[in-house]
């Protein structure tokens, strides 16, 4: 019987007496010759696709109860525990382990129970095998699983393993380099076969993302850490220069003043102007460092969440710009605005930042229009103020929120630049963001969104 030119069998007819094949017994026996070629064929891959699809679940159950009991973990040694926990229970027959290269050895760092029995080869194997040992160099140079059949412990460089019929490694890229090996090995299976690389290829793939994800976590925290230090300094060392900056600035408006006084006379044209820069230099150089010291205390203020009622906010904020507003025409349209939590003092700033900002762009218009609203969504709410001031250039939209920034002319729109970038911070550390829309003469608008997962 030939399929696919293929010998699959013979079909042996056996007769008591000679027997002649007239041409019709000739052709049945072709035919079912044929037939019997094609029944074969179709067990046979039939039998293919059975265990393909055997290899397949076993793949897929492995990934799953590794995936299952790695759920959380971080710790390496845990993670290399888990996948031993996984092999030893699929195949219960295994000795495997975890191998990490210290000093140039391939150190044993986690291992199946079982080793327990061998107490040399245990100690040996701790202790760490050399980097040129031909298990751990073959994965290392093809960084791909090694799969030994009929293992020879002397060929193989590792003594005290002649109990072992069969070994394979699995290399761990980890950062881009192989920094960890897991090893199996089997006393009694002779070869590998397709089922059992199956199994070893899965939880191998499974516990090398685990061990990425674990250390990605790992930069992750050291990075934040040291962010976290970094900006603690920088907080520190800005309060403490903006502290001392206050004692030499008096000083310099202080003296600048006696110094007038002291003159004799009326002053010329040329020297009032030259101590009105004087004050002038010293009231704005004050400002800024109020500015920063007010930066640094709300970045190192710790937040007191609770219910905040962003209409009453709004309000109040009104009413404390009232001074700054006197007789001017402002149109004010706001509508009803959502409670959400948060800080509310901290809060208050954000709105009473962005109201004055609107107040004071808004001064050459008559009537001045600045309008408030707020748009739910899904994950958050977000909160507008648009006004019909001169606007901005939208080139320069990055740097509204930048501390000292002016987009102006000083000598127009007074302020030392601070408080957009006090309200963004405040909205930060919120888990929100803050946005500016303008156009140059047209007016501007200015948002921030809170997260509603802050609630």
């Amino acid at each position: 019987m030939f399929l696919d030119g293929q010998a699959l069998g013979v079909i042996v007819l056996d007769f008591n007496e000679p027997h002649d094949f007239i041409p019709a017994e000739r052709r049945f026996l072709k035919i079912l010759s044929a037939q019997c070629a094609v029944a074969l064929g179709r067990a046979q891959l039939s039998g293919d696709l059975e265990r393909q699809v055997q290899d397949r679940t076993a793949e897929l159950e492995a990934f799953v109860r590794f995936t299952e009991m790695a759920d959380g973990e971080t710790d390496v040694l845990a993670l290399a525990a888990r996948a031993e926990s996984v092999l030893s229970v699929l195949f219960p027959d295994c000795t495997n382990g975890y191998y990490a290269l210290e000093d140039g050895l391939w150190k044993l760092k986690d291992y199946s129970r079982d080793l327990e029995d061998s107490p040399a080869l245990l100690a040996s194997l701790t202790a760490g095998l050399p980097s040129s040992t031909p298990l751990f160099a073959d994965a290392v140079r093809t960084g791909q699983p090694v799969f030994i059949d009929a293992w020879d412990a002397e060929r193989g460089q590792i003594p005290q393993t002649e109990a072992y019929q069969s070994i394979a490694t699995y290399p761990l890229r980890v950062s881009g380099s192989i920094q960890a090996m897991f090893v199996l090995g089997f006393r009694g299976l002779p070869y590998w076969s397709a089922h059992h690389q199956a199994v070893f290829r899965s939880v191998g793939r499974s516990l090398t993302l685990a061990l990425e994800r674990t250390e990605t976590a790992r930069r992750l925290t050291a990075q934040n850490d040291q962010l976290r230090a970094l900006n603690e300094e920088l907080e520190a060392f800005a309060y403490s220069v903006s502290h001392d900056l206050r004692t030499p600035v008096r000083h310099i408006t202080g003296f600048a003043t006696l110094l007038r006084r002291s003159l004799p006379g009326p002053l010329g044209e040329k020297a009032e102007h030259y101590f009105q820069v004087i004050e002038s230099a010293g009231v704005h150089l004050g400002q800024m460092i109020d500015g920063i010291l007010d930066l640094s205390r709300t970045s190192r203020q710790p937040l007191n969440p609770g219910r905040v009622d962003l209409g009453r906010l709004v309000e109040a904020a009104r009413k404390e710009l009232s001074a700054v507003v006197g007789e001017r025409q402002i149109n004010w349209q706001v509508t009803d605005l959502p409670t959400v939590t948060g800080d509310p003092d901290l809060l208050r700033r954000v709105v009473v930042a962005l109201l004055s900002n609107a107040v004071k762009f808004t001064r050459a218009r008559q009537p001045a229009l600045i309008e408030v609203w707020a748009k739910e969504e899904a994950r958050s709410r977000t909160v507008f103020v648009r006004d019909n001031g001169v606007g901005f250039d939208p080139q320069y939209q990055d740097k509204l929120f930048s501390i000292f920034q002016h987009l102006h002319n000083q000598a127009d729109f007074e302020g030392a630049g601070v408080s957009l970038a006090n309200a963004r911070r405040i909205v930060t550390r919120h888990g929100g963001t803050v946005m500016a829309e303008g156009q140059p003469d047209v007016g501007a608008t200015f948002s921030f969104t809170l997260p509603k997962s802050a609630e």
